[in-house]
């Protein structure tokens, strides 16, 4: 995501110029939110109305994701990409429950 883009890899151009970074500006966004969210600056109210429309937006994008998936598509992916998609789901919920938990006992 912080990949510079240029073709010449962030070093200086025929002019002397350096090439700007690209940067994911959403990323930073998150980023701002995650630090306003900790701080408890907002309402009760106005973070639960954000959850619930985060919780929607989030759900119309997989929704949106699993309209535009053909069974043709995941045949043609073949056995070893469903195989590597399950080991991925079952590492990100092992270790989602495992870093829980652990901060959980941490904190306690």
């Amino acid at each position: 995501m912080w990949v510079n883009r240029s073709p010449n890899n962030g070093q200086a151009d025929g002019s002397g110029t350096k090439r700007k970074l690209a940067i994911p500006w959403f990323a930073l966004g998150f980023l701002a939110l995650v630090i306003v969210n900790s701080l408890h600056v907002l309402p009760d109210t106005a973070t639960h109305t954000l959850n619930t429309l985060d919780t929607f937006a989030l759900t119309m994008a997989m929704t949106a994701l699993g309209i535009e998936t053909w069974i043709e598509q995941i045949r043609r992916a073949g056995p070893r990409a469903l195989v590597n998609g399950a080991i991925v789901y079952a590492w990100l919920i092992g270790g989602g429950l495992a870093i829980t938990m652990g901060i959980e006992r941490l904190l306690g």
